[in-house]
């Protein structure tokens, strides 16, 4: 199976993207699901969450309470552990749990924040954690400190 996709963005370049399933693997077609929660921050340029069969994929977050449109505070800490909260709610929305996940990027405006970002991120992923690559932040935001974007694997009937 499959799945070709194009979409024109506003400066004329022109992505492309192809889902192949092997064609020895059988079954039905993938399911390409959207996956949106209010307990998250969201906007009109990205999904929150896109589930493809048992995978979910969830877009970066920053630390930003969806409640409040605020960010959780001024620490790497505090928005570390928003950021994880708000990847959370999308990985429930999208029918997961916290062990499901199997991938986490972390994204670093500054790297001098990488222990105190791994300090939250140790309260979050007590045990077996996922796997995990971290990498410098390329966009300023004005006092973003890090963005999480990250890979579930969920149950098939949720």
């Amino acid at each position: 199976m499959t799945l070709d996709q194009r979409h024109e963005l506003d400066d004329g370049h022109v992505l492309n993207f192809m889902l192949t399933r092997s064609h020895h693997e059988e079954g039905p077609p993938m399911d390409h699901k959207i996956v949106k929660t209010p307990h998250a921050p969201s906007s009109a340029l990205y999904s929150q969450g896109v589930r493809l069969d048992q995978l979910l994929f969830v877009s970066g977050m920053i630390g930003t309470n969806a409640a409040t449109g605020q960010l959780a505070g001024l620490t790497i800490q505090e928005q570390t552990q928003q950021a994880l909260r708000n990847c959370l709610a999308i990985v429930e929305a999208g029918g997961g749990t916290l062990a499901d996940i199997v991938q986490v990027n972390v994204l670093l405006a500054s790297p001098d924040d990488f222990n105190g970002m791994n300090e939250a991120y140790a309260r979050v992923f007590t045990t077996d954690p996922p796997a995990r690559a971290v990498f410098k932040l390329g966009v300023e935001l004005p006092n973003v400190l890090v963005s999480i974007a990250l890979t579930a694997h969920v149950n098939p009937n949720a």
